[in-house]
């Protein structure tokens, strides 16, 4: 047993915000940010037991680890307490069912052996953060051994700054035109929301590869958003960007998070997301001391 408390906390990623400025590195670094402990950022391509072990008794969490080897992974499962946050879904081997039925044609990835490991790192974490209600339920059905879990909805986590800026930006004036997020990943779907774009009449602008600053203040000008992902998206931070900056919002069913009670009302949703560093911080803190 050990005592957590002014212990450094491993924080266990893919990649980080300095690598990658997508809604998961956003969202940890907003988290890592305002934590109240010291935080040791680990990529998950560079862990390898030897690494693991030297820090087994620190409490870890574990962001996106797409990139950790299974060896790894039994180590961290056997002995290593922490707590996951979901981003999206490692039991598919795309990390999204949908996508995989499009590309393959179907997708039986949650009875893949290989990919046991994935769903035992969720099934053994002390707490699981999901990204929305919809997300969480499907991994219920899809591997019910979860539902004994200790688990809630975190959502995309903003830092105070972002929220502050995005503040300031609210009230641009618009120019009239849908933005298109730019992008070429599969899900994100940018040449269906031009064809829907087309097919509406609707003026729009393509922005994309741009600082996350620079494209939010992007994003302040234009009257609406366009989001249309081709599969499931569970929390994407856009669309919530879109509705802090009063954007008209055109969307379809596999934005996951659209309808959630807090992203129903502008003033709820601010307090909301204002308040998710804490709530997740305080049940680390939780945490820690039961362990």
């Amino acid at each position: 047993m050990y005592n957590y408390i002014n212990k450094q906390i491993i924080f266990l990623a893919d990649m980080f915000v300095d690598e990658c400025d997508g809604g998961a590195e956003l969202t940890s670094d907003a988290i890592i940010e305002s934590s109240p402990y010291d935080i040791i950022m680990i990529r998950s391509q560079d862990l390898d037991v030897e690494l693991a072990e030297k820090h087994a008794n620190k409490f870890w969490i574990i962001g996106n680890f797409f990139e950790l080897n299974d060896h790894t992974k039994r180590f961290i499962i056997e002995n290593i307490n922490y707590s996951t946050i979901e981003f999206d879904y490692k039991y598919c081997k795309r990390r999204n069912e949908d996508l995989c039925i499009i590309l393959e044609g179907a997708c039986n990835c949650h009875i893949n052996p290989d990919l046991n490991l994935n769903a035992n790192i969720l099934i053994n974490s002390k707490f699981i953060w999901w990204m929305s209600e919809k997300q969480r339920i499907l991994y219920h059905n899809k591997i019910p051994n979860l539902r004994a879990n200790r688990q809630t909805v975190l959502s995309s986590v903003f830092s105070c700054n972002t929220l502050n800026y995005i503040t300031e930006l609210a009230n641009t004036a618009n120019n009239g035109k849908y933005l298109i997020y730019d992008t070429t990943a599969a899900l994100k779907n940018t040449n269906g929301a031009i064809k829907f774009a087309k097919q509406s009449k609707m003026p729009f602008n393509l922005v994309g590869g741009i600082d996350y600053l620079d494209f939010l203040y992007e994003l302040s000008l234009h009257k609406g958003l366009i989001y249309v992902p081709l599969a499931k998206d569970t929390c994407p931070r856009l669309v919530i960007e879109a509705a802090l900056l009063n954007c008209e919002l055109y969307l379809n069913k596999y934005v996951q998070h659209s309808t959630e009670d807090w992203f129903q009302n502008g003033y709820i949703m601010k307090e909301y997301l204002a308040g998710r560093t804490k709530v997740f911080w305080d049940k680390i803190r939780e945490l820690m001391i039961s362990i």
